[in-house]
């Protein structure tokens, strides 16, 4: 068994350096050569007002998909409240899609209680599909300023990483 201690090592070693490089580049942002046109939507928020993707570009937007039953997603969303009350005058607007099967009678009072700052849209039949078929909640795209997609995540991420992300972004021109 000790003969093989140094191959142990090194396989160690490189898995560890692996797994540091993918949690590395899932927080930056995609290579803009690459990076395709976020799928345009025209959404209505929970007050009744239409909202189009194409209509937030030249801002930074980060697109989170969630649910109210779920825990991840509203511990997420105070640090989305506070990243929007930030940064909106740098040119971030944030966009929620609630996805509670219940519809619009779950969410609004959800969203009236928790005083979010930004626009929270019922999806349609084909807005998750467009982005990939969202299987979990939360999922959050981060869109440039020209409504390429550069980012995306699934699960919670930690008030830092999202102003890694979300400050890489607004500082581009």
């Amino acid at each position: 068994m000790l003969r093989y201690a140094p191959i142990y090592l090194i396989l160690i070693v490189c898995l560890s350096a692996c797994h540091s490089a993918l949690i590395e580049s899932a927080s930056e942002p995609v290579d803009t050569v690459t990076a395709s046109l976020a799928a345009d939507f025209s959404l209505e928020d929970v007050n009744g007002v239409n909202h189009r993707l194409s209509d937030y570009r030249g801002k930074v937007v980060v697109l989170d998909f969630w649910a109210t039953w779920c825990p991840p997603c509203k511990k997420e969303i105070p640090d989305l409240i506070s990243l929007q009350h930030d940064d909106s005058i740098r040119g971030l607007q944030t966009l929620g899609i609630a996805l509670d099967d219940e519809g619009i009678d779950k969410i609004k009072p959800w969203v009236d209680g928790h005083a979010l700052n930004y626009p929270t849209l019922l999806p349609d039949a084909t807005v998750c599909k467009n982005y990939g078929g969202i299987s979990s909640v939360p999922t959050t795209f981060f869109i440039d300023r020209k409504g390429r997609l550069r980012s995306a995540s699934i699960g919670m991420r930690q008030r830092n990483v999202l102003d890694t992300i979300v400050n890489s972004l607004l500082n581009e021109r």
